[in-house]
């Protein structure tokens, strides 16, 4: 669960498991569904309530490219693994990015992407 609070005052609590930047958005996740987007520019603060840590270092063990910057290079290769048919999680895979993150491009790229 995490609670938004808003800069105008106002709070929203958002079941999600996975938080993402994704420009100048942040986008929340619950397992394969975006649940909610707004602009950093409406963040107030963010409170996680979790029972585990996380840390960065630790996400990258798994996905090494995780958080990083996307060049144009990565996007072309994104897309083209895309139109091959791959899933989000074997292009996650081949990237080394999590699958939120690729779904999240991909939306960001196309439009609306199918969690696959």
């Amino acid at each position: 669960m995490v609670t938004i609070n808003l800069r105008g005052g106002e709070s929203e609590d958002v079941d999600a498991d996975l938080l993402l930047f994704d420009g100048d958005d942040l986008v929340l996740w619950r397992g394969e569904q975006e649940r909610w987007r707004r602009p950093r520019t409406e963040l107030g603060s963010i409170h996680l309530r979790t029972s585990r840590t996380v840390t960065l270092e630790g996400v990258r063990e798994e996905h090494p490219h995780a958080y990083r910057r996307w060049d144009e290079n990565q996007e072309r290769e994104l897309l083209d693994l895309h139109a091959a048919g791959l899933s989000v999680r074997e292009i996650a895979e081949r990237t080394g990015r999590q699958p939120g993150g690729i779904r999240s491009r991909l939306n960001r790229l196309l439009g609306a992407v199918a969690p696959t």
